[in-house]
């Protein structure tokens, strides 16, 4: 075996070893947060879960597809759409937390830390999102070059 394929066999296990201990840590902390939570209180993480995951996408709205798409035609333009995503992104979760407050206010029962939580939520989601909108500049350079070296190697 040479070197490269020593050093790619390696990067893997390491990969294959972080996802593995990733997975034990998610089961046992799921494990001790149900007991320490217990039924009403793991209800309610559940629902700020369920939350986060619906907002995701509204949040990105696809950008991260339309940043790829349109960088990789007119790289100059790159500045623009990451500037006009990222306000996209912000503004829907704005948008979205003024509905969450809007339905606690109409709602009335509930835990008084539950609004907070699902704002914090939200508000991390957005972060999420707002970090992949960036990467997805990095990838559609990538792209780019991957073509062009594609083509030069048609030719």
């Amino acid at each position: 075996m040479n070197k490269k394929n020593g050093k790619v066999a390696l990067n893997a296990f390491f990969l294959a070893s972080g996802k593995c201990f990733e997975m034990i840590v998610a089961l046992l902390s799921a494990i001790i947060l149900a007991r320490y939570l217990g039924t009403k209180g793991l209800g309610q993480f559940a629902f700020i879960r369920a939350i986060g995951f619906v907002a995701t996408p509204l949040i990105g709205w696809g950008a991260f597809n339309i940043i790829v798409r349109d960088i990789c035609v007119d790289f100059n333009r790159a500045g623009r759409l990451l500037i006009s995503c990222l306000l996209l992104n912000a503004t829907i979760g704005c948008m979205i937390v003024l509905c969450a407050w809007g339905y606690f206010a109409v709602a009335g029962s509930h835990a008084p830390e539950l609004p907070i939580c699902i704002y914090w939520v939200i508000l991390a989601q957005s972060c999420i999102v707002m970090q992949k909108t960036i990467l997805a500049i990095f990838i559609a350079a990538e792209t780019m070059i991957y073509s062009s070296i594609m083509q030069s190697a048609q030719t």
